[in-house]
């Protein structure tokens, strides 16, 4: 199949152009593909190609926190520990009423704001005449902040409320160099002065510790003062009361006859429950004899108790059983008649009528108890009414005396607590004691607390690190150049050929010369013309030029071939054998790459025509010192053959095709017929041809060119070209209709470790045999 490309207009007839089968789809991966390793790998490249900028920030900050920190006056803290015991509230402590608690978090919150407060700071003002300390006169950079805050903030207090008064201002700088710690779950707090002499430090902080615990002293010592003088006025008038409260409760008592027992109960109660008792006995023995007396009535007398129990009766009851006994045994015997047997019935009949008598006499007797009984539950019942009625009175009475008696004992309780009060701080006025004391007194310290320098420099240099990261990570994000491999498939979407390592990383200056120990292209423009080479300009360098010829274990000559194995894979069934070398811009380094890649093709063996098609500023004419004549303008306009405008070079299988003559219309001679004629004739005559054309964002000459060759090979300079140029001139010269073989990135720095394959840090500097 054969690819027929458009001639643009002004052209001669057209040509079918040489026919090759399309460029494989590039199937690289984007940066988006790489997994979270990658990822690590791809930060760390970056930071170290930004590596210039992130020491130079961390240089920065490190030097100014060096020269900040040791241009400061070192500053000494004295530290002094107090302990805080709970105070035992004895002044004014009613429990009934208020209960004094220091002992919690907010009574040790209040002695920690009063060791800060302003009053005692003022004291240890004015007791050390510290009005007259340079250090406190003279405010700090801090202080000064402060005081112009204060000044235009006064927190809480009238505008005029400090005004006037040349102490406040050293009692604020005092306080500015104080610092209250309290120590955590214990009760104990630590206070700190800062100064620039240590002993001043130490001796401001002890006073202050010692002022405290004595500003604790006074203040209870007025407390207790206070208490006595309050007590004192209120105990004659709590006498007064209390007598009188005495006084109403025995009159009351007097008046209604109130009189209690010795456990302090009413008598007429006792009498009542007395007179309960009793009547609930009578009752009882009433039940009892009614029951007698109802069995009497029934005549069943033989079944009381007092009948059966009566000693007499039984005694009858045996005797007359005997004489009954001995009457019978006798009339079986002697007969009815006997006088004897008459006596004896006599004396059971007589005994028979005792007995009646004493059974009558016991049943009189329990009937009368029985009346006596009644008699006596009806009196008692009598008696507790009355009574009850009467208690129920003196109880109506109790409740008024009640009330008047607690009057008297509260007044009693109130006396005396008071006057125990008043004792006790009469004793505590005396005493000296206080629950605040010093357990570490402040000495002399060793070092001072600021400025801390290793701490600075290590936050400088951290804060340096961060910003300088910060500042990587931004430059990175504002760069638009294409610095790696990764950049030309992301943002192009070509292929990259090959990667030119920088010049300068190698050992070669920007001019890309080699310096002293890289490797000799030539000892001079007269050694290159002993082996038949042009003279070369610039005598007295060494040159990059040529490299893949004098230098061939080199690493920039590997790269070149590199860059040609690349060129001959893209197109795997027709390697292309018309090459078009361009960049977006010039300075990117095509012309360099253009000799480069053709020297590195007569290594095969193959015939190869290096073409200056660059008809403007032609740097290979001179680069070689060749005359303004002939060359490719001579041959498109028809004064010279092909075999008379190329010239052999002496690197074998190499030959060049100056420029010539610059013509006025360069872009019309390139979109000739004749100039499809010379590149179909030097198509013939040579295995490979190689065009240097000038760059496509510049002029149009690229994009005619790129027409009548095979591919085209688009050479971006790394870190410099930007990433829209770029695309923009692969779009041009896709619309033109050009293969684009892919993009040469020239100018690398490997030194960076941007790049995931490069040359020196794997140990390949040099080939060895």
């Amino acid at each position: 199949m054969t690819d027929e490309k458009p001639v643009p207009q002004g052209g001669g007839p057209r040509h079918p152009a040489p026919s090759y089968p399309a460029a494989p789809p590039w199937d690289g991966r984007r940066s988006d593909d790489w997994d979270d390793e990658i990822r690590l790998g791809d930060y760390w490249r970056l930071l170290v190609r930004r590596r210039w900028t992130i020491i130079a920030i961390v240089s920065t900050l490190v030097a100014a926190t060096m020269i900040w920190t040791f241009s400061q006056t070192p500053v000494y803290q004295a530290t002094a520990r107090l302990q805080i015991d709970p105070e035992d509230p004895n002044i004014l402590s009613f429990q009934d009423a208020y209960t004094a608690e220091i002992s919690t978090d907010d009574g040790l919150r209040t002695q920690f704001e009063i060791l800060g407060s302003r009053t005692l700071a003022r004291s240890i003002v004015e007791e050390l005449g510290l009005q007259d300390s340079e250090e406190l006169i003279r405010p700090s950079a801090l202080g000064g902040f402060l005081d112009g805050i204060r000044a235009v903030m006064p927190s809480g207090r009238t505008p005029d409320a400090r005004a006037g008064d040349p102490v406040n201002p050293i009692v604020d700088r005092y306080l500015d160099h104080l610092s209250v710690a309290p120590v955590r779950q214990a009760r104990l707090v630590d206070i700190s002065f800062e100064s620039e002499d240590p002993e001043f430090a130490v001796q401001v902080i002890n006073a202050h510790a010692h002022n405290f615990i004595e500003q604790n002293l006074r203040y209870r010592f007025e407390a207790n003062q206070l208490a006595t003088e309050f007590l004192e006025g209120n105990l004659t008038s709590l006498k007064i009361n209390l007598e009188d409260a005495e006084d109403a409760l025995q009159a009351y008592s007097r008046e209604h006859e109130i009189i209690f027992s010795e456990d302090g109960e009413s008598t007429a109660a006792e009498v009542l429950q007395q007179l309960q008792i009793q009547y609930t006995d009578a009752q009882a023995e009433r039940f009892r004899q009614e029951a007698y007396a109802r069995q009497i009535r029934e005549g069943d007398s033989s079944a009381i108790a007092r009948v059966t129990e009566n000693e007499l009766i039984a005694g009858l009851n045996s005797q007359l059983t005997e004489l009954r006994a001995e009457a019978s045994d006798l009339a079986v015997d002697v007969g009815e008649r006997m006088p004897a047997l008459q006596r004896l019935r006599a004396r059971i009949q007589e005994t028979e009528n005792q007995l009646s008598q004493e059974v009558a006499r016991v049943l009189r007797t329990v009937e009368a108890e029985y009346q006596v009984a009644l008699r006596n539950e009806e009196l008692l019942k009598a008696a507790v009414e009355r009574q009850r009625d009467l208690v129920n009175q003196v109880n109506q009475e109790i409740i008024q005396y009640n009330i008047l008696r607690r009057e008297a004992d509260a007044a009693q309780r109130m006396y005396e607590s008071l006057l125990n009060r008043l004792g006790e701080a009469n004793v505590s006025t005396t005493l000296e004691a206080s629950n605040i004391r010093i357990i570490d007194p402040a000495t002399v310290p060793d070092s001072p607390i600021r400025p801390r320098k290793a701490l600075n420099l290590l936050l400088g240099l951290v804060v340096g690190l961060a910003l300088g990261v910060g500042a990587a990570l931004v430059q990175e994000h504002m760069d638009d150049s294409i610095s790696s491999g990764e950049d030309v498939a992301e943002f192009l979407g070509v292929p990259t050929l090959g990667m030119i390592p920088k010049a300068s990383a190698r050992g070669l200056d920007p001019g890309y010369a080699y310096a002293a120990g890289y490797g000799r292209l030539a000892e001079s423009s007269e050694a290159r013309e002993g082996d038949g080479l042009p003279a070369v300009r610039g005598e007295g360098r060494e040159r990059l030029e040529f490299v893949s010829h004098y230098e061939p274990m080199s690493v920039v000559s590997e790269a070149f071939r590199s860059v040609r194995t690349s060129l001959m894979l893209s197109f795997p069934d027709s390697p292309p054998r018309t090459i078009l070398v361009t960049s977006p811009s010039p300075g990117e380094g095509k012309t360099v790459t253009a000799l480069n890649v053709a020297i590195s093709l007569t290594q095969t063996g193959a015939r190869t025509l290096l073409v200056n098609t660059d008809m403007r500023k032609p740097r290979l004419d001179s680069l070689f010192q060749l005359p303004e004549t002939g060359g490719l303008s001579g041959l498109l306009t028809g004064s010279i053959g092909i075999e008379d405008a190329t010239s052999a070079l002496a690197i074998p299988n190499l030959y060049l095709l100056p420029c010539g003559a610059l013509p006025p219309n360069p872009a019309e001679l390139l979109m000739s017929n004749r100039f499809r004629q010379v590149v179909s004739e030097l198509g013939e005559k040579f295995d490979y041809v190689v065009f240097d054309s000038p760059p496509v964002g510049s002029v149009s000459d690229a994009r005619i060119l790129s027409h009548f060759v095979d591919c085209t090979v688009v050479v971006v300079r790394a870190a410099s070209t930007s990433k829209h140029l770029a695309r923009h001139v692969l779009e041009q010269l896709g619309h033109s209709g050009s293969r684009t073989a892919g993009v040469i990135l020239n100018d690398v720095d490997f030194t960076n470790g941007s790049h995931y394959y490069h040359y020196a840090g794997a140990g390949y500097t040099r080939y060895s045999s």
